[in-house]
């Protein structure tokens, strides 16, 4: 192959001189003469004598065929790319054998058109040389290819809350770039941009799967869910009385529970109109 050294030997023993001549204007009066990063132009019949005294032995000859390097490839690389995602490679086709350098110190492949992920963000230079039917190799072809972090985070979605609530969504261990953009999604037609939104009122048809995508600067990014329960509250009821009476006299007012989360063991606080009555815990208030 071009670029090859050509080792030319002439086996006569006891000869005192020797005459090589070739193509491209080679000669040569060593026995074994090199031609080192031989080119097509080499390619052809070389001819040697050897010489003893006055005596010259018959000319020997023998072809060589000095191949061209295959073309230098143009490997093409999906850039830019998210941390997570795989580059795409696309090798030049005619090839016999393909031999890539992700260049990242530990990727290769040698498929014609192989996918690979990187393990960092950062910038990288991927190269592909190619083999030809010949088994010449070409001069390496390079690709740019730029990783950019893909963003990361945890979600915050309580696991359950009673009815008549408010529901207070959240992100945490935000990384992956500078800035970014929020999309929550999630039952009765809930949507929000911000990063931490809030559900006033909650109802029953607000339970069920949470989602928020968040995307960084670079476009990069990740979605991550959760599942919300909601709780019917229950409701209070009072019986007793009577509704009114006179002052020094006393009436005995007891609490309940019902609805589709009434619980007799449930706990209790008595209000004297909107102030909890400090002590009054208990199912019955004696008044």
């Amino acid at each position: 192959c071009a670029g090859a050294a050509i080792n030319l030997t002439a086996a006569s023993a006891g000869a005192t001189s020797y005459s090589w001549t070739g193509p491209n204007a080679f000669s040569s009066s060593l026995q074994n003469p090199v031609i080192t990063s031989s080119t097509v132009a080499a390619s052809g019949t070389y001819s040697a004598t050897a010489t003893i005294g006055a005596c010259t032995s018959p000319v020997s000859t023998y072809n060589i065929v000095v191949n061209p390097l295959p073309g230098t490839p143009a490997p093409l690389g999906t850039s830019p790319v998210c941390l997570g995602a795989n580059t795409v490679f696309t090798g030049t086709g005619g090839a016999v054998a393909y031999n890539w350098d992700f260049g990242d110190a530990s990727g290769t492949s040698t498929s014609q058109n192989p996918n690979y992920m990187y393990g960092t963000p950062g910038n990288y230079l991927a190269s592909l040389v190619v083999t030809d039917a010949n088994g010449c190799v070409s001069l390496p072809g390079t690709a740019n290819i730029s990783v950019n972090p893909a963003a990361d985070f945890s979600p915050i979605v309580p696991s359950s809350v009673c009815t008549n609530n408010d529901l207070v969504l959240g992100v945490a261990s935000l990384t992956g770039g500078s800035s970014f953009n929020f999309t929550w999604t999630g039952p009765n037609s809930f949507s929000s941009n911000l990063p931490n939104p809030i559900r006033t009122n909650i109802s029953i048809a607000d339970g069920g799967s949470y989602s928020l995508s968040v995307t960084n600067e670079f476009g990069c990014g990740i979605t991550h869910g959760a599942i919300l329960s909601v709780i019917p509250s229950p409701t209070a009821d009072i019986t007793g009385g009577p509704s009114s009476v006179c002052a020094n006299e006393f009436a005995s007012l007891t609490g309940s529970t019902s609805g589709s989360n009434g619980d007799a063991s449930a706990g209790y606080q008595w209000l004297l109109g909107n102030a909890p009555i400090s002590g009054a815990t208990l199912v019955n208030l004696p008044a």
